[in-house]
């Protein structure tokens, strides 16, 4: 094969001694085929670097929709993380750039912050890359307004920090989060649960962690209401001790890094598990010295996925710029027992 000549689905179709239609179904997952045939053609498929033509699946588009047709191959990432946060993000990122190029799709990544990054010039790199779709990558700050064009592109965004421009949001189901969390601790015998978080981390979740916290504390009325610390970066160890000491909690629901209360209890000297029991509110399975702690999982591959999934298929349907109904899509969380969580 010529270099940049794509596998086609015609050529899988010969290999495997199979019609054209039936390997566009096996690959799609049609239930008209037995999991051993979808298995097989998706096997043979990686093997032969098969991936779909984005052109072409917005072609079939258009024979559906009768709309002007998408050109591109091209997605963008548009990142702003903070020092802290710049390991997650590219997590996600990795996840987002394996999931596009299985679809047929290169992913580039743009930082926000970047010196002289205006809308003009965005839209100019757009132009020149082909870019077919921008996902917006979660934000610093909450109720982020980015000065951006999107009108010739599809977008969605990361979280739920960016209030403009007003796309698709995919995020995780943040309360949820705090639902699992808090009925997993009182289903193990803690009586005495708080919660400790910035209040700016807090608002880029909308809330919702603090929201259900509280929620649950009316579930559980047996249970005592301890208030919820929601603080004002910085809050110093002298702080933390004065609450803590008057609370007296059996365990703390927090955040990693400066979110939560994590420093604070090492400044002051407090063991995990021996002195206080821990429940990260989003585990860093990803950062060895954080990755034993019990509390929420968050699939990060598996929302980098979905976000891919919702952008690339606003672009085969020729859906640009603002939707008409911006929709939030949000992904459930799993529980991770860890060894800060006891009985």
């Amino acid at each position: 094969m010529e270099p940049g000549q794509r596998f086609t689905q015609h050529e899988l179709a010969h290999k495997l001694g199979l019609s054209q239609a039936s390997v566009s179904r096996a690959l799609a997952g049609n239930a008209r085929h037995s999991a051993a045939l979808i298995e097989r053609v998706r096997a043979e498929a990686q093997k032969f670097g098969y991936r779909p033509d984005p052109v072409l699946a917005s072609l079939n588009a258009y024979r559906r929709t009768k709309r002007p047709i998408t050109s591109g191959g091209s997605l963008l990432w548009f990142g702003a993380p903070k020092p802290k946060e710049k390991i997650y993000e590219s997590l996600l990122y990795q996840a987002a750039h394996d999931r596009a190029f299985q679809l047929g799709y290169q992913l580039d990544y743009l930082r926000r912050f970047e010196p002289e990054m205006t809308a003009r010039r965005l839209a100019r790199i757009c132009m020149a890359r082909g870019i077919a779709g921008i996902i917006l990558g979660p934000q610093p700050e909450p109720h982020t307004r980015l000065d951006i064009d999107i009108d010739n592109v599809a977008a969605v965004a990361f979280g739920r920090s960016i209030e403009w421009p007003p796309v698709d949001h995919i995020s995780f189901d943040h309360f949820q989060a705090m639902e699992l969390c808090y009925q997993k601790l009182a289903e193990r015998g803690y009586r005495r649960i708080a919660l400790v978080l910035s209040a700016h981390y807090s608002e880029r979740v909308a809330g919702n962690w603090s929201g259900a916290f509280l929620n649950q504390q009316l579930r559980h009325p047996h249970l005592p209401a301890i208030a919820p610390l929601l603080f004002d970066e910085p809050l110093t160890t002298k702080q933390f001790m004065t609450w803590f000491r008057r609370t007296k909690p059996d365990i703390v629901i927090t955040m990693a890094w400066s979110f939560g209360c994590l420093p604070h209890l090492k400044a002051s000297g407090l063991r995990i598990p021996d002195d206080i029991n821990i429940a990260l509110l989003a585990v860093p399975k990803h950062e060895p010295e954080l990755a034993f702690y019990g509390g929420v999982h968050e699939p990060a591959e598996a929302l980098s996925k979905l976000a891919v999934d919702i952008l690339v298929a606003r672009i085969r349907n020729n859906e640009k710029g603002i939707p008409p109904e911006r929709r939030i899509h949000l992904l459930p969380v799993d529980w991770s027992a860890g060894r800060t969580i006891c009985r």
